[in-house]
């Protein structure tokens, strides 16, 4: 046997014994799928996509708090919270130790003989505003307010204003600082006369 029928007899046993020379092909991944689903109660697990129906919570009801019925209106409740709001702060600019916003509350409520300034009847309005104009009026007249308080001035004068105007005693302060003081405006008037006029306006009936 020639070198050539030689050469072909070996390539033959070679693919017997080794099989096919194909190339082999490698195992293709199979690529999950992105899969979106709008709504609650949705769950995605090993692949699959489970749907059910969750229950919904009802929503808390909010309290309601009505207004009027025989018990302060929104405005005298605004009126109320503001002033409450100028009695606080004084009380942090004089005294040592604040006045915090719930004491202040609470001492209203207990001068009109309710729980909440929310069940103040609407005729017991003029009492809670007296009560803190009183409070503050005893701060104000603290030695050292007028040099803690640096709008202890206009304060004074607005609240002689408020007064005046609300008792109809504006005429009268007039005649009263023309004869006491000799002026009869309360610019012109000193620390201590003005804290005499506040005095005498608010012990007038």
């Amino acid at each position: 046997m020639d070198s050539s029928g030689l050469d072909q007899k070996k390539a033959e046993i070679k693919r017997l014994i080794g099989g096919s020379t194909a190339p082999k092909q490698k195992p293709t991944q199979s690529k999950s799928k992105v899969v979106n689903i709008r709504g609650d109660g949705n769950v995605v697990a090993g692949g699959d996509v489970h749907i059910y129906n969750a229950p919904i919570a009802p929503p808390t009801p909010k309290p309601i708090i009505k207004t009027g019925d025989g018990v302060l209106t929104a405005h005298q409740k605004g009126e109320l919270r503001d002033r409450v709001t100028d009695w606080v702060q004084l009380h942090g600019q004089i005294k040592q130790r604040p006045l915090s916003w719930g004491s202040a509350w609470n001492k209203v409520n207990r001068h009109v003989g309710v729980n909440s300034y929310h069940e103040i009847p609407q005729e017991h309005f003029d009492a809670a505003v007296r009560f803190i104009q009183v409070e503050m009026g005893k701060l104000n007249s603290m030695p050292s307010a007028k040099k803690k308080s640096p709008e202890w001035r206009n304060k004074r004068i607005a609240a002689i204003h408020a007064r005046c105007k609300q008792k109809d005693l504006v005429s009268w302060r007039i005649k009263h600082m023309e004869k006491k003081f000799g002026r009869t405006s309360m610019i012109e008037l000193d620390d201590t006369e003005l804290e005499q006029l506040y005095r005498a306006v608010f012990a007038k009936k």
